[in-house]
Formats: C-alpha cells, structure tokens, sequence
C-alpha cells in the first residue's frame, strides 16, 4: 500500500495527500518512501476541538440548522466548565465518543470515571445490539464488560498496552468458563470467534502490528481501576502498592474518581489515608493524592480532606524539592483551590531610589500586588465586572483595540495549559491590563486608586533602595521560574519561597514579563498608548516579526516590559532589564500586576 501511493504521487505530481499512522506502526517502508515529508501530528487544541464540534453537529442536523449550533454552543460551554474533561478530547477518538455521548444525553458528567463509564456503556449497548444474535455468549453485556475489565487488568499488572491473540482469547476463557459437556477445541474456536465479534464491533479494541490493545490507553487504566473497585472490598489495602508505582498513577486517579461515583466515603478514605502518611521529594505519593481528588466531584469532597491536600502541597513549597516538583503540587492546588490571599497587596516604602539604567528617582509610598494578577482574579473582571462588555473600564485607544480585536477574555483563556486558577493570566495586551485597573477602582470602592505600576515604581518594588540585582540579590537557582528551571510555562504564582523580595512581593523575577505604563524610549509615564491598527492586524494574521518591526519603528509608544519570563533564561529576570511591546500584542509570556495609592 506504502509502494502504490508513493507510486501514484509521483506520476501525479499535482496531487496532494496526507497519510497518517501511529509511530509504532510506520515500518521502514514508509520511512524509505516518505521520510522526506515525515512530520508529527500534534494534539488538538483548543481552537480546532471548538471547529470540530461546532461541523460535528452541523453534519448531524444540517448545515444550516440553528439546533446544531446551539447544541454546539452548549456542549463547547459544558467541556469549559469542566477542566477534567477537557483533558479528554485533544484526539479525534475520544472528542467523537464525547460529541456521541453529548448529543444523545445532552450533558457530560462533571469528572472522569463517569465519563469513560458512560462513553463504554454507550458502545457497549450499540454493540449488544448489533451482534446478540449472532453469538449466544454476547447476549450479557455485563459478561462483555467483565472481558474488558479482566483484560485491562492483566495487560496493566505485566505493564504492557498490547497482547496477542491467545492470550486475549486465554483471558476471554475466564469469562466464558468450559461446559463439562463441551470438547476442548470447538470451545477453543467458540472463544476465538467470540473474541473476533468482540475486537471488531465494540469499538474500544484495535489490532496493530499483531498486538490487540485499546484505542486509548486510559480505556485500559479506567478499566483496570474499575476491575478492581468491582472485585475487591477493602479499597484501601487493594492498591496500597501501586502508590509508589508511576504506571499506575492515572489508574488511582480514576480508580478513586469511579469509586465515589457511589461510595464518597471510601474515595476520600483513599485520599485522606495517603496524605497521612509520611511522604518525602519529590511527594509523588501527596501530589498524586491531592490530584486524585480532582476526580472526586466537588459535592463529594470532604472537606477536611481537602483542607489537608491543600497544606501538603503548601508545605512541598517549604521542602528542597526540585523546581519542577513545585511547580506540578502549584498547578495541583489551582485546581483544587488555592486557599491563599492572591489578591493582598504589599507597601512599599516612599523615598529615594537610585534605580539602575533609571538614575536617582524619588518614589511616593505605594502598595503593589502580591503576586502576578492570576487567571482566578482576571475572571471576576470577566465575569461579575463584565469587564469586555462595559466600555467605561477602557481608555480611548483601550476601546478602539477592543472593536478591533472583537475579545470576550485573555487570548488563551480556553487553553488549559495557561488558565491555571492560581498561575499568573497571559494573553493579555496592554489595554486589557488597563482595563481591569479601572474595574478595581470602580468595584472596590477602598479608597484607592489602582493602576499599572510606573517602571521606576516596579523596579523600585522588585532592587529596593539598595539596589538588588535580582528581586532577592544575586542570582541563585530554584529562586525563581526562568528557561533554568526547565518548568516550560507559567507556574502558581508564589511558590518560589526564596525569590521575594524582603517585603514578601513575588515572582518579581521570572513567570510572566509584566506590562508597565512607562514608554520605553521617552521614559515617561503615560495613562494610554495609541492604537496602531495596522499592527494589529498583522499580529492578528500570525505575523509577529512584521508586526514587531512595525511598531519598533513607531516614536514614543511603547509600553515597558519588566520581570522576565518562564521562556527566557537569568539575564532577562534582573530587576534592571527592560523590554517592550505593542500595546495591542498579547502572548503567552506577558501577563500584569497592579499598584493602587490612596485617593
């Protein structure tokens, strides 16, 4: 097959084609005839899950039917509000399993195990349908289900993703038990027809490279843990070994997630019994805990479980773990609830500063954020503040960028990988961060005005009056998230303990570059930056060089960048280094803080 399509593409030059295939099944054949054009293909994100459901649904009802836009509508907002589930539907298998359960159900359960429950459930019922009377052994479906189940659970146990045919066959045999009237090898061929209709038509098996295995691993963990949950009644002493054993990790989170579908006390047990206990770097026994309690639906939480999920990850904060460590038990407690301040605001003492790059400056008392404005903070402007939708938060030039770009929320608000509750907010130009200022000021009605902060009140925060090289002097490792750590993303903000300043402001150094409203050749402070459409049309098309180069040309209008960013490396964290950027430029490196002064 390899041959005949390279054959063809060469004698039909014009044609274009893409050939996929999994890299474990692409032979020498196709690398020999290919390998020129040989690329990965990623996962889906989340712009083209959107425009798969949004045709899935015109295809079932019509392309111009407004009922399938609306249940697209409805099914894209159900997966946004569930952060679980979205974890699901990065392949077009599970997104088509999912569209499938959506149309028929009109909702998707709120965690996983149910899920993955009602998705085999569904092909399973199709299936039983189809082939009863084709095979007297297949009229149970429970009986299938058990096949499944006891299936996963040994290919798990030898830590293996695929098995051959005698012994899926073997492992059917447990289900199916010999009559003491039948012969051995009519039995044999029963089983091996049974097992035939079973991998052809349930749609949870496939055959590659003469192994059978499922068509997603998960199918196989989830399956696995249910297996378990179905055969044994102390849950706690049943996996009280895989806890230390990595290939079991998704196989506890959804054993535990499926387990309090109908027990809530025995879940939180299992959580609770391994928080308990002793655990020492990098935790992988409190991390994994914690996380599986994402599983748990919110309403069958305990909330003295909780509470203790979220000190230990607290304290992996204080131990001398690896950076990376931190940052997974940071993203683990945004999911689960950060029980942090992460709106508080710090003083910072009024005087004279000698800034370097900046010269001796006098600085007014000022109180500036804590921390990065985090993802969970920028919602309530979103969502209570109405922030995009209330003209009267933006400045002129704010407006204008904002009937131009047509945003509703930060440019990566739907992309799970950036919209960590507790992890700084990306994706947010200048006029956006501009904005939420003004919707503080308006809501909170303290007294004090909020802004972005000045550069030379933001490097005066992060080098103090003595003039820090780095936001806690010289540079060390593990102070704070730059290209070093190796993290690859933003991280929770405030997990590096020993990168604050003296007067406990963090990630001053690192995470996110953060917008200022200082131009960055003139060095004067201004309240608005122009709004250069032509930029912002290039950076809407993809063209960031252009659109860079652009603006670089521009006199005086460039708002100031500080702090450095989790991509780049020490040199660009320093207190004194600045950067810059079109106000309108929104990337997944930037995000903001505030000031606020007494009126």
């Amino acid at each position: 097959m390899v041959n005949s399509l390279a054959d063809f593409r060469l004698q039909y030059k014009c044609a274009k084609m893409v050939l996929s295939g999994r890299p474990h099944s692409i032979d020498t054949t196709a690398i020999d005839r290919f390998g020129d054009k040989h690329i990965k293909i990623h996962q889906l994100n989340p712009e083209q899950v959107d425009g798969f459901i949004n045709n899935w649904f015109k295809h079932i009802y019509g392309f111009k039917s407004q009922q399938g836009k609306k249940t697209a509508f409805d099914m894209i907002g159900e997966i946004n509000s569930h952060p679980r589930v979205a974890q699901l539907i990065d392949t077009p298998l599970m997104l088509t399993a999912v569209c499938i359960l959506y149309h028929e159900e009109r909702e998707l359960p709120g965690q996983r195990a149910e899920l993955y429950k009602k998705i085999i459930d569904n092909l399973l019922y199709r299936f039983s349908y189809r082939i009863f009377k084709e095979n007297e052994l297949l009229k149970d479906q429970e009986k299938v289900v058990e096949f499944l189940m006891t299936m996963a659970f040994v290919m798990q146990k030898n830590r293996v993703k695929g098995i051959d045919k005698r012994a899926a066959v073997d492992i059917l045999g447990r289900v199916f038990p010999q009559k003491a009237e039948e012969d051995k090898f009519p039995y044999r061929r029963k089983l091996e027809k049974t097992f035939d209709h079973i991998e052809a038509n349930c749609g949870l098996l496939k055959f590659d490279d003469g192994q059978y295995s499922f068509w997603h691993l998960t199918f196989q963990e989830f399956l696995c843990a249910r297996y378990i949950v179905d055969h044994e009644t102390d849950y706690v002493a049943a996996v009280k070994d895989y806890w230390s054993n990595e290939w079991y990790n998704e196989v506890l989170e959804l054993y535990i997630g499926y387990l309090s579908i109908d027990n809530k006390k025995w879940a939180n047990k299992l959580v609770e019994t391994q928080l308990s206990s002793f655990d020492a770097p990098p935790f992988n026994r409190w991390r994994l805990a914690s996380k599986s309690l994402q599983d748990i639906p919110r309403s069958r939480r305990e909330p003295q479980v909780i509470e203790l999920a979220q000190t230990r990850l607290q304290e992996i904060f204080k131990s001398k773990a690896e950076a990376k460590v931190w940052a997974d038990a940071g993203e683990i407690l945004g999911w689960l609830g950060d029980p942090r301040n992460l709106e508080e605001f710090v003083t910072i003492r009024g005087g004279k500063y000698k800034l370097e790059g900046l010269g001796e400056v006098e600085i007014k008392p000022f109180e500036i954020s804590q921390y990065p404005v985090t993802n969970s903070w920028y919602k309530k402007f979103i969502d209570q503040g109405r922030g995009y939708e209330t003209p009267a938060y933006w400045s002129e030039e704010g407006r204008k960028w904002l009937e131009s770009a047509r945003a509703k929320c930060p440019r990566f608000c739907y992309d799970r990988q950036w919209n960590c509750p507790n992890a700084p907010v990306v994706g947010v130009c200048w006029y956006e961060a501009d904005a939420f200022c003004h919707w503080l000021t308006e809501t909170q009605r303290d007294g004090y005005k909020y802004q972005l902060p000045t550069e030379q009140e933001w490097q005066a925060a992060a080098a103090g009056k003595i003039g820090r090289k780095y936001s806690w002097d010289e540079w060390e490792n593990k102070r704070c998230n730059t290209s070093e750590t190796e993290i690859g993303k933003t991280s929770a903000v405030g997990i590096f303990l020993e990168g604050c300043t003296p007067e406990e402001v963090y990630d001053l150094s690192g995470n996110v570059w953060e917008w200022t409203q200082t131009d960055y050749k003139t060095k004067l402070n201004q309240w608005d930056f122009i709004f250069d459409r032509e930029v912002q049309e290039l950076l809407a098309q993809g063209k960031l060089s252009e659109a860079y180069r652009l603006s670089e040309k521009r006199e005086g209008n460039l708002p100031v960048l500080r702090s450095g960013s989790w991509y780049l490396n020490q040199v660009y964290a320093r207190c004194a280094y600045r950067f810059r950027n079109d106000p309108g430029s929104r990337y997944v490196g930037v995000g903001f803080r505030c000031v606020r002064t007494k009126k």
